[in-house]
């Protein structure tokens, strides 16, 4: 028998370290209604939420929601009082769209130059891009919904 701890993915929200937000963003689609949502919040350390949205958009793939909705936290994030003096951790539960924005796998021809300018804008401003479990998603996931 073991005497070392496991190690487990957390499958809760955790805080950012001190100098960075954490936005969590999330994609959702309806089949029955035929529409899609995006939602998304930034967070402190405190946990305390700074700001949110969402939103409804069009029906399409999945990563590609999920992209918008990254895309419109940013949008968000750098209008916000808090871009000055804050860097920014993005997590999202669609690891294809974090492996595109961290450079892991190439994106289709159809997002690369959205997503190279992207990934500019997030290594040029020294932020990171995490892939989180679902359950450690779940404002974002509601917000989404709520898009529809």
């Amino acid at each position: 028998m073991s005497s070392k701890k496991e190690e487990r993915p957390q499958s809760h929200w955790t805080p950012p370290p001190r100098g960075f937000l954490k936005l969590n963003v999330d994609g959702a689609l309806s089949v029955e209604t035929n529409k899609g949502g995006i939602g998304g919040l930034l967070r402190d350390e405190d946990g305390i939420q700074l700001l949110c949205f969402s939103e409804a958009v069009d029906l399409g793939p999945p990563t590609f929601t999920e992209l918008e909705a990254v895309h419109r936290g940013i949008r968000l994030f750098l209008t916000s009082e808090w871009c000055l003096n804050f860097r920014l951790i993005i997590e999202s539960n669609c690891r294809t769209v974090v492996d595109w924005l961290n450079g892991v796998v190439n994106p289709p021809l159809l997002f690369r130059d959205e997503i190279l300018a992207t990934m500019t804008l997030i290594h040029n401003k020294g932020w990171y891009v995490r892939w989180i479990l679902r359950g450690c998603n779940t404002a974002a996931d509601e917000l989404a919904k709520e898009g529809i």
